[in-house]
């Protein structure tokens, strides 16, 4: 897909940042306006440590619900959270 950002929600560009990034995988579709699935990973050398990991996750609880109901699925890869 040449440009994903144009399909992503308000929501998931909320969770966009130094820290986190949109893949752009092969396998995604646009469905109703948005991308499907979604597919968020921390950028290189970020959220390496599980605390952390689970800090930014309860930090953005409420933007990543929206996310989903906007997105129908959101796969998390690279997440440390041993």
């Amino acid at each position: 897909m040449s440009d994903i950002n144009q399909y992503l929600s308000e929501a998931s560009r909320e969770l966009l940042s130094d820290r986190v990034e949109a893949l752009d995988l092969e396998m995604l579709r646009v469905v109703d306006g948005a991308i499907f699935p979604l597919v968020l990973s921390p950028r290189e050398g970020e959220l390496t440590d599980p605390t952390e990991c689970h800090a930014w996750f309860a930090a953005h609880g409420e933007t990543l619900r929206e996310a989903l109901r906007d997105h129908g699925t959101i796969f998390f890869r690279g997440f440390s959270l041993r």
